[in-house]
């Protein structure tokens, strides 16, 4: 339909050409918040639920504290305090990653009149916006950690990558067996984070998870908007999300939303660009990381 291939039809009349002033920007960060849910599902719950803080360089760094469960021993009537034991820091590092895009449209074309179009750099602007905010939801899943070169600009790890190692389930097969799930919730529930849980699954792996339980373990729930099913395990209630970037994949994931964070040193906005020609310009830029407070927040089964 037309508005699969165009989710951006109604956005682009929010704002016309008229709201950029040469060689300054447009902030789009509210407008790259609502576009397509369902396509872009973790990133949208980041915008629209406060998770989206400002970092202040292009390399975000934060701790993780393991609590020592030695730290607390009997001690005998009248004796002494005993030592202090320290608890475990780790140093936790990810880079920001820039993308960019540019949207160009002739002087002539801008000055016709296009049935529908009323304004074709800001049609053009939320076209670009659009993959911008795709580009950015598959970054945030499937990144991985490298520094820039002469080439490539540096690159962030997404939350695929910042599980930590023991909280990841090699699958026996190449497709989700009720077992493999079941041994991921229980990373979490023995890292203690279970409380609160989101499983972002591609489709397939979704139908095959439906057929591991009868429907009456089910329930509906709403996740920004839309309705998703929600299942009652022993080791806490789960959420499923469908993700279209888990599609190539092969990963099946549940976090702990409370730990993620979305860094972002550059918001999404339109910058003018300088005329060269006849025609006008102007680039889309975004620029960020993922958080994960707690690498044992979250859990992947890995499917061979």
């Amino acid at each position: 339909t037309l508005r699969t291939l165009f989710p951006y039809t109604t956005l682009f009349r929010s704002y016309t050409s008229n709201n950029f002033a040469q060689f300054q920007s447009l902030d789009l960060s509210k407008e790259i918040a609502l576009i397509n849910p369902k396509r872009t599902p973790l990133l949208s719950f980041l915008l629209q639920n406060a998770k989206s803080v400002k970092a202040i360089s292009n390399i975000v760094n934060w701790y993780e504290e393991t609590l020592n469960t030695t730290a607390i021993s009997t001690s005998k009537e009248g004796g002494d305090a005993p030592a202090d034991v320290q608890d475990a820091t780790a140093l936790l590092t990810n880079l920001t990653e820039l993308l960019t895009g540019t949207a160009k449209v002739s002087n002539t074309a801008q000055a016709s009149t296009i049935v529908g179009v009323d304004d074709l750099m800001a049609k053009e602007v939320s076209k670009k916006l659009t993959l911008l905010k795709y580009a950015t939801e598959d970054r945030i899943w499937l990144g991985a950690k490298a520094i820039a070169t002469s080439t490539v600009g540096q690159k962030m790890n997404g939350l695929l990558n910042l599980i930590n190692a023991s909280n990841i389930v090699t699958a026996t097969g190449s497709v989700l067996v009720k077992a493999d799930f079941e041994s991921m919730l229980k990373k979490m529930y023995d890292a203690q984070t279970s409380d609160s849980m989101i499983c972002f699954i591609s489709d397939t792996d979704k139908l095959a998870v439906n057929g591991f339980y009868s429907p009456q373990y089910f329930a509906k729930d709403l996740f920004l908007g839309f309705t998703c099913d929600k299942y009652h395990s022993e080791y806490g209630d789960v959420t499923f999300v469908l993700t279209p970037s888990l599609s190539v994949a092969k990963s099946v994931v549940v976090v702990n939303p409370d730990y993620l964070e979305l860094k972002v040193l550059q918001d999404a906005q339109a910058i003018d660009l300088a005329i060269t020609g006849d025609s006008i310009s102007k680039m889309v830029k975004w620029e960020g990381c993922l958080t994960l407070g707690n690498s044992k927040a979250g859990a992947k089964v890995v499917l061979v």
